[in-house]
């Protein structure tokens, strides 16, 4: 490759590997520069090489750099890293670091997003009537007469509720991130806390939606208002399992902690193991419209909601404090040996 070449981090002949003199996408030497065949191959593969479009990785970029004779600048990937680098360019902005003042400000703002939606949420099951719960053990008249006698607050109740549950899925984000510097390898279970996480929160969704289409026509028969509240009843307690898979990942995760100075404390691991057991008893409301296991009974109501809103402040305050005492990212102390 001619060494009058304009390009950036060239590669001599000596240094290039995949040089051949029969190569037939090498420029003759008499016609050296960017406007030939061969430069303009190599400026494609530049381009091509610093926006990984189609999830092509490193192998991919390795081979256009080799094959063109050009060492590719390993940038941001794709458009939105060139979009933020042309920004900083022209604002004279300094690149943000991994890990810095800023990031952490972020993950601070997403793991006190549980707590903000905590009072939300019992605000709008106050306002809708549902706090305490509607009895199981009414008949479809009692029910559509509840409904009759608040059916705005409980259309807007619904409508503030199902908005703000994306509140929750940034404080599950925020967990999964502080856990996989936990982890010592593939990061499991941040993984199954984070997909658990969010479907336990689109259930938040499916609540509020059930109980406003009970509302939202005045005209339903009193058995089909009724189905539809049995229907967010269900939706919000019976799948009990899947906040327990989130704490019980949560729980083992901490306590898996090897490192001399654990990220979180021990007694956090053991809270959200029972967090787990204890969410248990919400999966048997289909077999009861009355005592302690229907949806308004203290097992299953009460005792849960107590778990809940406690679960949400005692993981802010455990992931906040992990996060203001890390130092420069993801960099974690000696794991024990």
């Amino acid at each position: 490759i001619p060494d009058e070449w304009p390009s950036r981090g060239k590669l001599s002949r000596e240094q290039n590997p995949a040089y051949r003199p029969s190569d037939p996408f090498r420029a003759p030497p008499e016609q050296p520069g960017r406007h030939t065949v061969s430069g303009l191959l190599a400026s494609a593969g530049d381009a091509i090489a610093r926006c990984p479009i189609g999830g092509r990785g490193a192998e991919h970029r390795h081979h256009v750099r080799v094959r063109f004779g050009r060492r590719a600048p390993k940038t941001g990937g794709g458009f939105v890293g060139l979009a933020g680098k042309f920004w900083r360019n022209v604002t004279g902005t300094p690149s943000p670091q991994v890990g810095g003042a800023m990031n952490k400000g972020i993950q601070r703002v997403c793991i006190w997003s549980g707590p903000v939606f905590a009072p939300i949420m019992l605000f709008c099951l106050i306002i809708m009537g549902f706090m305490p719960a509607l009895p199981a053990a009414y008949d479809a008249a009692q029910v559509a007469a509840h409904y009759e006698e608040n059916r705005t607050l409980i259309r807007v109740g619904g409508t503030v509720m199902m908005q703000a549950s994306v509140l929750m899925v940034l404080w599950v984000i925020a967990i999964s991130v502080q856990l996989q510097r936990v982890e010592d390898g593939p990061p499991i279970l941040s993984i199954i806390q984070g997909v658990f996480g969010v479907f336990a929160n689109f259930l938040f969704t499916f609540v509020a939606a059930a109980w406003t289409v009970a509302a939202f026509r005045p005209e339903r028969e009193a058995t089909e208002i009724q189905a539809w509240t049995d229907v967010g009843w269900f939706y919000l307690l019976m799948p009990a399992t899947v906040l327990s898979v989130q704490a019980l990942a949560i729980g083992v995760a901490v306590l898996c902690d090897g490192r001399a100075k654990p990220l979180f404390p021990r007694w956090v691991g053991y809270y959200n193991l029972w967090i787990a057991i204890l969410f248990l008893p919400g999966a048997l409301v289909t077999f009861f419209k009355s005592g302690p296991f229907s949806w308004d009974g203290i097992l299953v109501f009460w005792l849960a909601l107590s778990l809940f809103l406690s679960w949400i402040f005692v993981m802010a305050f455990s992931v906040d404090r992990a996060i203001r005492t890390a130092e420069g990212g993801l960099t974690d102390p000696v794991r024990a040996t």
